[in-house]
């Protein structure tokens, strides 16, 4: 068992094994040319199930006027929202969890709709 270094400070180049690349025969290039050809068909989109689920989510997507317009509209919410993520974000980033800012977004968000939404 003598044959065995396993020291990582003495790594002597000359003394890795080479490795022989194989090629394939089956992967020339002339055959990655023709299975990366595609034919150009155009399908009805409308009824493409990818189409359906990327309208579905951004068919009730918020608009950033609407938040302007509730955020003007109230800004007595908007104060205490934000005074209480910046207590929650440095609260966290006190006791030393991961990704204080994005958590305490979250509690603010919480905290929006269950105190200032009423």
């Amino acid at each position: 068992m003598r044959e065995i270094n396993n020291s990582t400070g003495n790594m002597n180049p000359a003394n890795f094994q080479k490795v022989e690349s194989k090629t394939d025969a089956a992967h020339t290039p002339e055959k990655v040319q023709e299975t990366n050809s595609h034919p150009n068909v155009t399908e009805d989109l409308s009824q493409s199930p990818e189409a359906i689920i990327g309208r579905s989510q951004v068919h009730k997507a918020d608009s950033i006027e609407n938040d302007i317009k509730t955020m003007l509209n109230n800004p007595q919410m908007v104060e205490k929202t934000l005074n209480f993520q910046g207590l929650a974000e440095k609260m966290l980033r006190d006791k030393g969890v991961e990704a204080p800012y994005e958590q305490s977004t979250v509690l603010a968000n919480e905290f929006r709709n269950e105190f200032l939404s009423k």
